[in-house]
């Protein structure tokens, strides 16, 4: 049963209280974070990222910018939601395209085995797997505020250098319908105790419409199916860019209550 002392209503409050460090600011104080394992970057446990927005800026830009935040491989906030330290999302090899198979065909058979392992190191979600990835991404809150700087995006992860942000400039917390009644009480037990809280959005579970890459430990590239389930974060951040550019805080909480009812 939600109480507004679980795990996941005591990170929320946790984040409205106190904002967000920078990782510098979390590096000066000893704090530490797991880094991604993705093989290509560092980045934070937390997804901290910039989308930049504003009059300047077309729809389709500010729109295609809100899902990159989400879904770019390498350090989009679900990329990043479905790792684990010490557990791997459950994968098996994918079958060869038809042309693969084709270009096999036209080899001599005592060199299409080889061939075929060679280019059968591709991984894909197992039905374990995809439910399991399912479940990460659904078991995360978003915080967002508007940036006062200039609206920077790019193919690095900006959380890197991303400044502190403080609990007053949070304009919404975004969250899935099932922790809903968490974000809720949070935001009660905020308004009595005289603290700033941000507007409670529910963003519904949706099929993604770009998935997210997914990179094992050692890097290897994972495929992540279309239509995998996840919260439909890019959509509600992309209704804040009009005015402005907006940062996004991702936290990842555990699976307290069921992704769907």
């Amino acid at each position: 049963m939600p109480t507004s002392s679980s795990t996941t209503a005591t990170a929320m409050r946790s984040v409205a209280q106190n904002g967000v460090l920078s990782q510098l600011s979390m590096r000066e104080q000893h704090m530490g974070y797991t880094p991604s394992h993705d093989g290509r970057n560092q980045s934070s446990r937390v997804a901290l990222t910039r989308v930049p927005g504003g009059q300047a800026l077309g729809a389709p830009e500010r729109h295609a910018a809100a899902h990159e935040t989400m879904h770019a491989p390498h350090f989009g906030a679900l990329t990043v939601a479905l790792e684990r330290q010490h557990q791997e999302l459950d994968t098996r090899p994918l079958p060869l395209s038809a042309d693969q198979e084709a270009q096999i065909a036209q080899l001599p058979p005592d060199f299409q085995a080889s061939a075929r392992r060679m280019l059968g190191g591709e991984q894909g979600l197992s039905p374990a797997g995809r439910a399991e990835a399912e479940r990460r991404m659904a078991n995360t809150f978003m915080m967002t505020a508007r940036n006062g700087a200039p609206p920077a995006h790019g193919a690095s992860p900006y959380e890197e250098s991303a400044p502190s942000i403080r609990p007053e400039s949070f304009n919404s917390m975004l969250v899935p319908p099932h922790l809903a009644s968490q974000a809720h009480m949070v935001q009660m037990d905020m308004r009595r105790a005289g603290r700033p809280m941000p507007p409670v959005q529910v963003v519904p579970m949706e099929p993604m419409a770009v998935a997210p890459q997914y990179n094992a430990q050692n890097g290897a590239p994972v495929t992540i199916p279309s239509g995998i389930q996840a919260p439909g974060y890019g959509n509600a951040v992309f209704g804040q860019t009009r005015e402005a550019g907006v940062d996004t805080h991702l936290v990842r909480v555990p699976p307290e209550f069921p992704p769907h009812r």
